[in-house]
């Protein structure tokens, strides 16, 4: 499907115009240049795969065991997020075992169930983290080399962008001057500081007994409605609210009576590092024994409840389908819609992205699948050091709103291409998101999101 945002016809365009055209040609041709290198936050994934709860009516013409197989090889198939530097540690998969049933899942269609159930479920998360010493591991990732070496800064100079030896990067080192020790302060803070868990539960059902229970809820909100017999204006509310709730359940019975759902839970987690902890750390530096005795925290941050449908004959034998690219874009579509709203919720997990081209338009590698959708409000960002301290730190320095006309389709698809192409003004499609221009923003600089306005949920 091709979107035609701007289309035009150059044989009418006047010659000043001719040439702001060639311009942006350039200036989208500049747009296939790699996405320079910057210092991201870092992503650690975690999984409930273990006893996934698989649903499904009688009738399915495949098994629990066999849809288990292709969801979890979906979700390892998962394009990482491209604007999070992927933290590897060992733990990808909690061997937890939840409980699930369909009338439980139409209850979480409502925002008080949704945080009932996190909050149960919480607890249980938290313990097989702190056993798995997931927190731990994180840290061994930031101070290893590649080969498994612990007190090391091969990774932390990577992934910093630091243009200073290794060896000149180690504690013992860096401790001796102004400069190493503003270093390690400046990685604890834009590095270590920003590392996130997310801890994912998938469940996957059919559709058929998911709406019956769905509507069985609504029937039940109705006798409910009907139980109230007083004319006060007090009986009159809580009245229309059953009756509202009730209609919400029998439309969504109506429209997933088909297919397929995949159910998320995604709870986000961050690594807590201060300089207290980092002061504890360099303190044994070297020391492997001791730092197996450190104790180290993650801080909850926040849970996102997500539900995508899918196709009806997803395991339809068909030599045009293929289960497991259904499978992924139903699944990658939903984990990128709830990264976009535990962005919106928590400031501090929302990324960075650096400015693409600045003239004679603003451009940046972000768009539709980091839930973009034109007149979004974006700070203009420079990175700034301290001439005294050598620390760096975030100066917003102006701000730029997406472009309506042309938000980049950077979202999944099954043949791994764009499902709408938007073509840009020089009629090519483009592959990055137009910006207003602004004399503030320069090569060097960043964006990030200003939420002003609730970003839509997706269940």
């Amino acid at each position: 499907m091709v979107i035609e945002r701007t289309g035009i016809n150059i044989l009418k365009i006047p010659i000043l115009s001719i040439l702001i055209f060639a311009v942006s040609i350039l200036c989208t041709h500049a747009q296939d240049a790699e996405e320079p290198k910057y210092q991201r936050s870092s992503l650690a994934m975690i999984i409930f795969s273990n006893d996934m709860n698989i649903l499904l009516k009688k009738s399915e013409p495949k098994s629990v065991e066999e849809i288990r197989s292709e969801v979890v090889k979906s979700w390892n198939a998962y394009p990482f997020p491209d604007k999070y530097n992927n933290h590897n540690i060992p733990t990808k998969d909690l061997k937890l075992y939840t409980t699930a049933n369909f009338s439980s899942l139409a209850q979480l269609q409502q925002e008080k169930n949704m945080k009932k159930d996190a909050n149960a479920l919480l607890p249980k998360i938290q313990q097989y983290l702190r056993q798995q010493n997931v927190a731990h591991q994180l840290v061994r990732t930031w101070f290893s080399s590649k080969n498994g070496k612990m007190f090391n800064m091969e990774y932390i100079k990577e992934m910093g962008l630091y243009n200073v030896s290794e060896e000149d990067l180690d504690y013992n080192r860096a401790k001796k001057s102004a400069l190493g020790m503003a270093i390690l302060e400046d990685a604890g803070e834009n590095l270590i500081n920003n590392t996130f868990v997310t801890v994912t539960e998938l469940i996957f059902v059919s559709n058929e007994p998911l709406a019956e229970a769905y509507q069985a809820a609504a029937n039940d909100l109705l006798k409910e409605a009907n139980k109230i017999t007083g004319t006060t204006l007090a009986d009159g509310i809580s009245k229309s609210v059953y009756t509202v709730a009730a209609s919400a359940f029998s439309i969504e019975a109506a429209r997933v009576k088909d297919g397929y759902s995949f159910f998320f839970k995604t709870f986000l987690f961050k690594l807590r590092w201060n300089t207290e902890i980092a002061n504890k750390f360099y303190r044994i530096w070297g020391d492997e024994n001791a730092f197996e005795r450190m104790n180290f925290e993650l801080d909850y941050i926040g849970c996102q409840y997500n539900r995508e449908k899918v196709d009806a004959g997803a395991f339809t034998k068909s030599k045009n389908r293929d289960i497991e690219i259904i499978l992924s874009k139903a699944l990658v579509r939903t984990l990128d819609a709830s990264f976009v709203q535990l962005q919106y919720e928590n400031d501090v997990f929302k990324p960075v992205v650096p400015i693409l081209t600045t003239s004679p338009f603003i451009t940046a590698k972000i768009g539709m699948k980091e839930g973009l959708g034109g007149g979004e409000k974006f700070a203009i960002m420079q990175k700034i050091e301290d001439p005294v301290t050598h620390k760096t730190k975030w100066q917003k320095v102006g701000t730029t709103k997406v472009d309506k006309r042309l938000v980049w389709d950077n979202r999944y698809s099954a043949d791994g291409k764009p499902e709408n192409v938007v073509i840009g003004r020089d009629g090519l499609p483009i592959n990055a998101t137009f910006f207003e221009s602004t004399g503030n923003a320069q090569e060097g600089m960043y964006l990030k999101q200003i939420m002003t306005k609730k970003a839509k949920k997706k269940k």
